[in-house]
């Protein structure tokens, strides 16, 4: 995989931030983003298992904490 934690991050974060602005006007906005959350979150732990060979999400929480933070600082964007 040829992006690096930190851009894979980045990635995720922009695309919870595009579908969030998207439904900001929904009556069930907190589902949504609850939702949004758990769905991006998963995948996003997944590809890093894959990226760093982890082989499961419970390994990848375990070594980059509940926001899968990167070595740098950079986390999974917190919900508000």
């Amino acid at each position: 995989m040829h992006l690096n934690h930190d851009q894979i991050l980045y990635l995720y974060n922009d695309v919870f931030k595009r579908y969030a602005n998207f439904y900001s006007f929904a009556h069930n906005y907190n589902l949504l983003i609850s939702t949004l959350t758990h769905i991006l979150k998963s995948s996003c732990a997944k590809l890093l298992a894959t990226k760093y060979t982890l082989r499961s999400q419970a390994k990848v929480y375990k070594k980059f904490g509940p926001n899968l933070r990167s070595p740098t600082g950079i986390e999974f964007i917190k919900r508000k």
